[in-house]
């Protein structure tokens, strides 16, 4: 069996084994002791194998066991500086993976579609939800094409995973959750009176905003232009960021009415969602937690935040169309044009001003 230590000057960490009684030292690359557990974990099967003479010491080390702490790794590094977004993009991964547990002693080369099939099937067994299935299975798919990256022998293994179908809106061996559905705004009346001034204000101002949590937890004074009719701000943290989108929010009368007590209250570096004065913020998670506390303590159904986007899209629908509504919301396509995206801002301002 190896170990593991960290070298103090570069913070690096090591894997320790010993081949003939000699003692020698591998590099893990990473300074994070959760990604080196995982290293030495798929080091050590690569050794068994090795000793038992199952499998050549560079086919051992080509094992989907041995790529998926590195692939981990990557994707820890691809998001980095964008601490939400890389602890969910970090966690989802590690969650699909978990799929392929059976197949970690299996050479990589070797993984065909049907072994794809075969973990499609274990999660529909497991009672998993059709999107989060597929959103599995695409993450898999991600991970031999990162691979294909790394040894080109491995380009047909991700080219022939692009032959199995995703699981479909119809098919019956597999949960179907309720779509998510608007929430009452006597709902969201009565779960206010349970909550902290600063979660008051998150919930209206993300209603009126339709705004997803995480683009609004972490908002300052100084990321708001108060300069025009409408405020207008751009997120920092957003799903679509890593592809060099933006995403502007858009903050009308109401908006600005609960907002302004804020900024007054506070330095324009701080928070303005806290709760210590505007030196934290809350994260997507505890806003969430603390609205179902809430919705318990009013004796309400329980909502989520997410929930409020659906209330405030229903509601623009229904008053300015659809497009008015994507606009708002900060839907688009790759494919958008400049011009429609200044369309889009223009209707986007339009309705923050009407909002109510």
């Amino acid at each position: 069996m190896s170990s593991i230590y960290k070298d103090t000057r570069t913070g690096i960490w090591y894997v320790r084994w010993y081949d003939t009684g000699k003692p020698r030292n591998k590099s893990l690359r990473t300074k994070s002791k959760r990604q080196a557990r995982a290293h030495q974990r798929s080091f050590d099967d690569a050794q068994t194998l090795v000793r038992h003479g199952l499998r050549s010491e560079y086919a051992a080390s080509s094992t989907i066991g041995y790529f998926i702490p590195h692939y981990l790794a990557h994707v820890e590094a691809k998001f980095k500086g964008t601490q939400k977004l890389q602890r969910s993009t970090y966690n989802r991964a590690a969650a699909a993976l978990k799929a392929l547990d059976p197949y970690k002693r299996l050479p990589a080369d070797r993984f065909r579609p049907a072994h794809l099939e075969k973990a499609q099937q274990a999660l529909k067994a497991a009672g998993k939800a059709r999107r989060t299935i597929n959103d599995y299975i695409n993450e898999i798919r991600a991970f031999f094409k990162w691979t294909a990256r790394q040894q080109e022998a491995l380009v047909p293994v991700h080219a022939a995973l692009t032959l199995v179908e995703g699981v479909r809106v119809n098919d019956q061996d597999v949960v179907q959750p309720p779509p998510v559905e608007p929430v009452s705004r006597g709902d969201v009346d009565a779960t206010l009176r349970e909550l902290p001034d600063a979660l008051k204000a998150l919930v209206l101002v993300q209603l009126y905003t339709a705004a997803r949590s995480g683009e609004l937890v972490a908002l300052r004074p100084m990321d708001i232009d108060r300069s025009g009719d409408v405020w207008t701000s751009v997120a920092q943290y957003h799903k679509t960021a890593h592809f060099g989108k933006s995403r502007h929010l858009y903050f009308g009368p109401p908006a600005q009415k609960v907002l302004r007590p804020l900024i007054a209250a506070i330095k324009r570096g701080q928070y303005l969602f806290s709760y210590d004065g505007g030196a934290s913020h809350y994260w997507p998670n505890s806003y969430r937690l603390a609205i179902l506390r809430a919705c318990q303590a009013a004796g309400v159904p329980r909502w989520t935040p997410h929930r409020l986007r659906h209330t405030a899209a229903t509601e623009i629908r229904a008053k300015h169309g659809l497009e008015a509504a994507q606009a708002f919301l900060g839907h688009s396509t790759l494919q958008a044009t400049q011009i429609y995206a200044e369309v889009n801002r223009d209707l986007a301002l339009r309705i923050a001003k009407e909002r109510d």
